[in-house]
């Protein structure tokens, strides 16, 4: 049985870019693909299954001390990231922030070229500890 857990809280139409073009944002700035991570599933309204993460990524492997990391899924178009921030693992980790991982996929994006759109996309996926049930809109 499947139940939400983690918000989506970034999103990107890809209308101007590409899946990848998006994920070399993160691969650029050092993160490690397939870090230590619990496995999450995204629903695919198109197959009308649940999906694995297209890419995972984070600031390091197993987040000791904590760390900025990436779920993202490539859905009708859409990128669908569910970012946040990890508390240390020790020896299990849990969600420290939702709207810091958001901010600083923000910032990421930004430097890499992207657009963040000023107006924030309504999901009502409200998650604690601080999900507003917003998501961030980027676009190339």
């Amino acid at each position: 049985r499947f139940e939400p857990t983690s918000p989506i809280n970034v999103v990107s139409p890809l209308e101007n870019g590409s899946f990848d073009g998006l994920v070399d944002v993160f691969r650029d700035a050092g993160w490690y693909e397939a870090p230590a991570e619990y496995v999450r599933y995204a629903w695919d309204r198109t197959s009308e299954r649940y999906r694995l993460a297209s890419y995972v990524g984070a600031e390091t492997q197993f987040g000791v001390a904590g760390r900025l990391h990436v779920r993202c899924w490539h859905l009708e178009g859409t990128a669908s990231i569910q970012a946040h921030v990890d508390t240390p693992a020790r020896p299990k980790h849990g969600i420290h922030s939702y709207s810091e991982g958001r901010a600083a996929v923000e910032a990421l994006v930004r430097a890499a070229g992207w657009r963040v759109d000023e107006s924030r996309l309504a999901l009502g996926n409200d998650k604690r500890p601080d999900h507003d049930g917003m998501a961030s809109v980027i676009r190339r």
